[in-house]
C-alpha cells in the first residue's frame, strides 16, 4: 500500500509540473490524451476483472468467497478429525483458525479504561482491540528491558505502574530472530545470557525478569497458548 501511494503521490506532482511549465497548449493537450488512454485502459481492466470473477465455476476461488463457504474442522465422539462444509463462513471463522488464542484478552479488555495501557510485542493484538488508546508499541521488548536494566522489581514494576502500564502481551517467538552466533548478544539481552557450562543465568533478560516478576508476584499471567 505504501508503493501504491508514493507511486500515485510521485505521478501528482510530476503532472503537476508538468502543467506548470508548459505553455504550449499543443503540450498540455499532448498530456490530456495520455491521461485519457490511462483512464480507458483502467476501465478495460476494470471489466476484464468482472469478466475473470463471472467466469469461474463452482471451484474458482472468487465464487467461493461470494457464496460465503468455508470448510472447518470437527472432533467427533471417537475423538477423529471430520472436515464439516459451513455456509455462513465469515470473518470470525477466519480470525479463530488464525488467532484464537486472542480472544480471551479482546473479551478481557473490551471495555479497558483508556488510562489502562497495553504494553504489545510480536503480536498483531493492536489491530483487534475495541479500544485503541494508550497502546505502546516495543517490538524487541527494549523499552520493557530499560525499565528492567537495574535489576531491581520493586523498581521494574514500579516504572511499569507509572507509565500506566497495566497488560503485557508478548510473543516470545520473536525472540528468534536474532538467532545464531552473530546475533548472540541481542539474543541474550532478549532472553537472558546463560553459563554455557552450568546453564545458570549470568545476566537477565527481557524474557528472565518477566519469569522473575511473575514469581515474585509484581505481575500475573492472565492467559497463554503455550500451555
Amino acid at each position: 500500500m505504501g508503493l501504491v501511494v508514493r507511486t500515485a503521490i510521485a505521478v501528482a506532482m510530476i503532472l503537476r509540473d508538468m502543467f506548470d511549465h508548459f505553455k504550449d497548449e499543443k503540450d498540455k493537450t499532448m498530456i490530456y490524451i495520455i491521461l485519457f488512454l490511462f483512464a480507458i485502459r483502467g476501465l478495460v481492466q476494470f471489466v476484464l476483472n468482472f469478466v475473470r470473477i463471472s467466469s469461474q465455476g463452482g471451484g474458482g476461488p472468487f465464487l467461493r468467497y461470494k457464496m460465503n463457504n468455508g470448510k472447518s474442522v470437527e472432533i467427533t465422539s471417537s475423538l477423529q478429525q471430520k472436515e464439516v462444509v459451513k455456509a455462513g463462513y465469515g470473518q470470525k471463522d477466519v480470525f479463530n483458525l488464525q488467532f484464537p488464542h486472542y480472544n480471551k484478552f479482546i473479551d478481557y479488555v473490551k471495555n479497558r479504561p483508556n488510562k489502562d495501557g497495553v504494553l504489545i510485542a510480536g503480536t498483531y493484538m493492536a489491530y483487534f482491540l475495541d479500544n485503541q488508546r494508550n497502546i505502546k508499541s516495543d517490538g524487541m521488548l527494549s523499552r520493557f528491558r530499560e525499565q528492567n536494566s537495574d535489576g531491581n522489581l520493586c523498581k521494574s514494576y514500579q516504572r511499569l505502574k507509572d507509565s500506566d502500564l497495566k497488560y503485557l502481551v508478548i510473543d516470545p517467538n520473536i525472540g528468534t530472530v536474532v538467532m545464531g552466533e552473530g546475533n548472540e548478544s541481542l539474543f541474550n539481552r532478549f532472553f537472558a545470557k546463560r553459563d554455557p557450562v552450568t546453564g545458570k543465568i549470568q545476566d537477565d533478560g527481557a524474557i528472565s525478569n518477566l519469569v522473575k516478576l511473575r514469581k515474585a508476584g509484581y505481575i500475573s499471567l492472565f492467559s497463554t497458548n503455550n500451555l
